[in-house]
């Protein structure tokens, strides 16, 4: 018996003296980034450079009894080496929740029909780790009218020559009804000096 009870402290006594990490202690922080829209599709003439802006949201979770403070770096790429710029870049985190950032690509003027790959990329360090994540969407760039002068995104541009030949269709009746009053005004002036000119330059009768 004595035995068997001094057998049982010695399997207990290296369980108090370490007991079981809590929860959440160690625990590497989990990263996640979204970008939206996932497919963005813009217009534009090949003359004129194009912003196509894109919203994501990074979201960190933390263990249960991390206290740690963490920094999170963002960054953006495209396949075409195009300038990609995301504000804010850098994030803190001291628990679990979500940021919100704008990813921005200048489409340059000389682009051409083109379909790309729009990366941002996430490194979350603090509390003894370093872990990354990314998140991408698919930018199509299609040049449609060579008219076109201000290029915008999801299909819409101003189109300079539309719009000049709508203004045209208003604008040449009224110059031409504007020029053919004016002249027939002029004209009947002149007739009118020279009745008053032949008139002054008659005798009186006697």
């Amino acid at each position: 018996m004595r035995a068997a009870i001094l057998a049982a402290v010695s399997l207990i006594l290296p369980l108090l003296a370490f007991p079981a990490p809590a929860l959440g202690i160690g625990q590497a922080p989990v990263l996640t980034i979204s970008l939206a829209p996932p497919m963005r599709t813009v217009y534009g003439n090949g003359s004129t450079f194009v912003s196509v802006a894109f919203s994501g949201i990074a979201s960190v979770t933390l263990g249960s009894f991390d206290r740690s403070t963490y920094t999170l770096s963002l960054s953006g790429a495209v396949q075409t080496g195009w300038v990609v710029s995301v504000t804010p870049e850098t994030f803190t985190y001291t628990s679990t929740g979500d940021q919100g950032f704008c990813c921005t690509v200048v489409v340059p003027e000389s682009s051409g029909n083109a379909s790309t790959i729009v990366t941002v990329t996430g490194y979350l360090t603090g509390g003894g780790f370093t872990v990354s994540n990314t998140a991408s969407s698919r930018l199509d760039v299609k040049i449609t009218d060579p008219n076109a002068r201000v290029a915008g995104q999801d299909g819409a541009y101003f189109d300079w020559a539309a719009t000049l030949r709508s203004y045209t269709m208003i604008c040449v009746p009224i110059l031409v009804v504007i020029v053919v009053a004016t002249g027939w005004g002029i004209h009947r002036w002149r007739r009118s000096r020279k009745r008053k000119a032949a008139g002054a330059g008659k005798s009186p009768a006697r």
